[in-house]
């Protein structure tokens, strides 16, 4: 029901990596208020957070909780997110010679951007929360990025490969993602003429 136990959530299962002591979520979610309040305030948003997952019965929780840090196991569930930088990685670090002609590379890359389909926790937003919006912001750009250079390799592995129907549907997503890159509709215009289009 609270838009912040939503936050609290999607913040500890992306930063499943590590623990987060309660201070720092307390500050980041409830800065605003004194320490007694914000932490008081992080007491119920967990106690709400795991009632909500079922948590506190589970024989295998999603978080470990003591009483000076909280973190959720990055090994339970799946996310999207982790998903799609696993791919990456998995790309980044596959000894080919170029990645423009590696195959298994370029279907790695069609999974990952299959995962991308839109800004990171796009539309959400919490009110006097200005840490939490900041992360979002450092998110969503970095998983941009990652999709806009998945989608540049794309092409090139495509073009490179004499596809070009499939260069073009990338050609149109990159130039979706980032509207205002004029090189980018110069590549479609190119991969248009050379499909007569």
């Amino acid at each position: 029901e609270s838009s912040k136990v939503r936050a609290l959530l999607a913040y500890l299962a992306v930063e499943a990596d590590k623990p987060h002591s309660r201070d720092k979520l307390a500050g980041m979610f409830w800065g605003e208020l004194s320490d007694e309040t914000a932490n008081k305030n992080l007491r119920q948003a967990l106690s709400n957070l795991r009632k909500a997952i079922r948590d506190e019965d589970s024989d295998s929780p999603l978080l470990t909780v003591t009483p000076a840090s909280i973190q959720a196991d990055g090994h339970s569930g799946w996310l999207d997110t982790r998903a799609f930088a696993a791919l990456l990685r998995e790309t980044d670090s596959h000894p080919h010679r170029k990645l423009e002609t590696c195959p298994a590379c370029a279907r790695r890359m069609e999974e990952a951007l299959a995962l991308y389909r839109g800004a990171f926790l796009e539309g959400f937003f919490l009110k006097e929360s200005d840490s939490f919006q900041d992360w979002i912001v450092i998110h969503r750009e970095r998983f941009h990025q990652l999709a806009a250079d998945a989608l540049h390799a794309l092409i090139a592995y495509h073009k490179r490969r004499g596809e070009i129907k499939p260069a073009i549907v990338h050609a149109q997503r990159l130039a979706a993602l980032d509207p205002w890159r004029e090189e980018t509709h110069a590549a479609l215009m190119e991969l248009l003429a050379r499909d007569n289009q």
